[in-house]
């Protein structure tokens, strides 16, 4: 067997060739010669390791700024005060951008410290605060 693999790895001349024959003609008629202890370590070495991680805290992240925005607006906005901010977007068809200058003239008409209460809420959480600093 080493020495077909041997002639295989050189340039193969006529002589090559005949002498690649009579050993492929002599494993026909003796296939016992050919070593399958080699074949079978190389399949018994192969390993195959597959590890997949996937980590998402930025969904976490969102939910407790958002969570912390809400907070800040129920704690100073009433129920009522919170549904005429909705009923505004609702107005604008949903387009926030539309919606804007509207909502702050409403903030506005809730009260001059409203808006900077909400703000201050925001600020000193302790969540947003670390951040910050």
């Amino acid at each position: 067997m080493d020495d077909f693999n041997e002639t295989c790895d050189k340039k193969i001349t006529p002589n090559q060739q005949n002498k690649l024959l009579a050993i492929l003609e002599a494993f026909e008629k003796y296939p016992q010669v050919i070593e399958n202890n080699k074949v079978l370590n190389q399949s018994a070495n192969i390993n195959i390791h597959s590890s997949i991680s996937n980590t998402n805290t930025q969904s976490q992240s969102q939910n407790q700024e958002i969570k912390i925005l809400l907070k800040s607006l129920k704690d100073e906005l009433s129920v009522s005060q919170l549904e005429e901010l909705k009923q505004v977007v609702d107005e604008e068809k949903g387009d926030l951008e539309k919606a804007k200058p509207k909502l702050m003239d409403k903030i506005k008409s809730f009260g001059e410290n409203v808006a900077s209460n909400i703000l201050a809420n925001i600020i000193t959480n302790p969540a947003i605060w670390s951040c910050l600093g």
